[in-house]
């Protein structure tokens, strides 16, 4: 119990972005599990819990290299990648077996897809192509999970989101044609979970796969096609700076769809004096 509160008031405080309490809240919590499990080694809800764990830290240190990228010494950077790939795989073998032992819990095939896509998240960072390796493995684990449990809106989501970093990662990859088809996936998975939750997250996710779209398709020179989803995806973003005027990333995000959209008009009224 001690254990999970711990780890409960380090989500706390990651989600008010004090990142430094959150990891000594999280490294508290691994301690008092590895500990109670050298007592009970076979004690499957610690094993869990110390695998959610080992996600959560290794996910802060991603955040970390995200947000101090310019910032970070190249030791301290490769240490981060370093210590957070050692706790992905130590969680993926948690999840591994428990998913062996208890095939029948959905939860653990969760957390193991989790794993792979945060592991692809690392492999980003260390700038490395095996990323689009790990999102595929991610996404289609996601994907047989998702159609098995089809009201389980976690499931749902995380497949969404897995979709877009798979389409990031392949338009990293300069597959541009390949990225367009990933957004849409993201974009369809996005639009099933707007309809099941009418939350802001789902809606803010929509309209950044239809920016990526309309981006895309813009580079392609199809300027009819990058219009219409440029649009739709201002008018989303628009409904959420109203709705949030001192949200950042809703008035940041529009003023660059904004200017993508004027661009492709500009480039739609050449095309046609031409």
């Amino acid at each position: 119990l001690l254990a999970n509160a711990q780890m409960h008031l380090g989500l706390i405080d990651k989600e008010e972005g004090d990142h430094g309490s959150a990891r000594r809240q999280f490294e508290k919590a691994e301690a008092l599990r590895r500990t109670l499990l050298k007592k009970s080694k076979h004690n499957a809800l610690v094993q869990r819990d110390l695998g959610k764990g080992l996600i959560n830290t290794a996910g802060l240190n991603v955040e970390r290299i995200k947000r101090e990228s310019e910032q970070l010494k190249a030791d301290e950077r490769a240490a981060l990648l370093g210590d957070s790939e050692q706790d992905i795989n130590e969680a993926i073998a948690l999840f591994e077996r428990l998913t062996r032992e208890e095939s029948d819990n959905p939860a653990h095939q969760l957390h193991l897809a989790i794993c792979w896509r945060t592991l692809a998240d690392l492999k980003t960072r260390e700038g490395q192509a095996a990323e689009l390796k790990w999102y595929a493995k991610a996404v289609h684990h996601l994907e047989e999970l998702a159609l098995s449990n089809p009201h389980m809106l976690d499931y749902q989501r995380v497949l969404a989101g897995a979709y877009m970093n798979l389409a990031q990662a392949e338009f990293r990859n300069r597959r541009t044609e390949v990225a367009v088809d990933r957004f849409h996936q993201a974009r369809r998975a996005y639009q099933l979970l707007l309809r099941a939750e009418e939350i802001d997250e789902n809606l803010f996710q929509l309209a950044l796969c239809e920016r990526s779209i309309g981006e895309l398709e813009a580079s392609r020179q199809r300027f009819q096609v990058a219009q219409i989803y440029l649009t739709q995806a201002h008018d989303r973003l628009d409904e959420l700076v109203e709705k949030f005027p001192d949200h950042d990333d809703y008035a940041k995000h529009r003023g660059a769809c904004g200017r993508a959209l004027a661009q492709v008009l500009a480039r739609q009224n050449d095309s046609d004096d031409g």
